[in-house]
């Protein structure tokens, strides 16, 4: 039997490759540019993970921490939000510089054991490579998806900065970095929850995001502060009895 932490690593890739079809016309499409965001605030935030996986001996766990940081730094003349996500470890972690104030794709970058990609926006073209470790590379010379936003991980973020409605069901715009087509993060707010972290309440919206896989269906639960734009807490299901959740660790 494989080591848990070779397992779950492999859920994480997954879904930083997948993008969902853009859903029916009848839902809201958010586009750069079509709403307004709230400003992504520089800062560091700390989640702490755990992992759950049911194995014939029983279920077993492993904790874990994931740290996003957002920075602003110049490219060339211009100022760019630098979105930073990763762990304590080496690898796995993914690199996404975007416009500050439409929060559109200007470079993005993605380090795990295994693949590595690199796009960035030249003119009216995204170009750059894509390395799977079971497909061939992709060079990309000019793909003109400049409208949309980063993609996982970052849209999951983004969703924190959207003005959130109870029974909203809308789809975020994204761009496949790995396969260079498009996307959209589809996204449902089903209610209002109250969480209590660290002995503090917050007043939260309960979002859910359903990805379908060739692995599976994978459902992720976002809990989404009211009062700030940030993620208070997210959880996955994945396929085949795993699941993870993170919480904020000083809200």
């Amino acid at each position: 039997m494989r080591a848990l932490s070779s397992l779950f690593p492999i859920a994480i890739v997954a879904i930083s490759f997948a993008t969902s079809p853009l859903v029916a016309q009848t839902v809201d499409t958010i586009r750069v540019g079509s709403v307004r965001l709230a400003r992504m605030p520089a800062r560091v935030d700390t989640f702490d993970i755990e992992f759950e996986m049911q194995t014939p001996s029983g279920p077993q766990r492993q904790q874990n921490v994931s740290v996003d940081r957002n920075t602003m730094e110049l490219r060339g003349k211009d100022s760019v939000l630098h979105m930073h996500f990763g762990s304590e470890k080496p690898v796995p972690y993914w690199d996404a510089y975007v416009d500050p104030k439409t929060l559109a794709t200007i470079q993005y970058e993605q380090h795990t054991a295994t693949d590595s990609v690199l796009i960035t926006k030249k003119g009216e073209c995204l170009t750059g490579w894509v390395d799977l470790a079971k497909a061939a590379r992709r060079v990309v010379t000019c793909d003109r998806f400049t409208d949309r936003f980063a993609g996982s991980p970052v849209d999951e973020r983004l969703i924190a900065l959207l003005p959130l409605r109870a029974g909203q069901h809308s789809v975020l715009a994204t761009y496949g970095m790995v396969f260079g087509n498009p996307g959209g993060f589809e996204f449902r707010v089903l209610g209002q929850d109250t969480l209590t972290i660290r002995g503090k309440t917050f007043d939260a919206w309960r979002v859910e995001n359903r990805l379908t896989t060739e692995y599976g269906t994978i459902v992720a639960t976002i809990w989404v502060d009211r009062d700030r734009p940030r993620v208070l807490r997210y959880h996955r299901e994945f396929p085949n009895n795993r699941r993870a959740t993170g919480t904020l660790r000083n809200p």
